[in-house]
């Protein structure tokens, strides 16, 4: 059987030479003002790329095309993808380095909320981030637990499919 890391390594594999991919992660939740958007790299390498059309078509009300680019800020991050196989619920690792005294203040408001912290992790290449991320739609995960300090470590698994309300609308009825 295939593993994930197994295929990842056969596209790095195949990647062309001059094609640089970038790891990024976005945070949401309600109480975070100014979307968290990070590339794994080192300072001063952001990048500017374009998100997923769905994205855009989720948000209320929708902006106008064509869809804006947003800028990822490089921090150092490494995300370790979850085993995949028959067994418990997969869980993905997520440590970021350095994380500013605001983040974590952030943090904090966020753990004392009901409302989960939320994350999607997008896999861009340098010659498509005006087209948008390679693999759509991009996995959305959820933190479960987490670790503090100026390094930050997250467990972070799907987000409960079990959970999600069916159908997703609600139709009144007709009297």
């Amino acid at each position: 059987m295939t593993t994930y890391s197994d295929a990842l390594k056969e596209a790095y594999a195949r990647a062309k030479n001059a094609v640089i991919i970038y790891d990024t992660i976005e945070f949401m939740h309600p109480l975070i003002t100014n979307p968290w958007r990070f590339v794994a790299g080192t300072t001063g390498n952001d990048i500017i790329a374009k998100l997923e059309d769905s994205y855009y078509q989720a948000l209320k009300p929708p902006p106008l095309k064509p869809y804006p680019t947003v800028g990822f800020t490089a921090v150092p991050f490494q995300f370790t993808a979850a085993s995949q196989g028959v067994g418990p619920t997969p869980e993905a690792r997520l440590t970021l380095d350095n994380i500013t005294h605001d983040i974590i203040a952030q943090l904090d408001a966020v753990a004392v909320s009901f409302t989960p912290l939320k994350l999607i992790y997008r896999v861009y290449t340098s010659d498509t981030l005006t087209i948008g991320p390679a693999i759509t739609p991009p996995p959305v995960l959820q933190v479960i637990r987490s670790s503090g300090g100026t390094t930050l470590e997250l467990i972070v698994r799907p987000v409960d499919l079990s959970k999600i309300k069916f159908p997703r609308h609600s139709y009144p009825a007709k009297m």
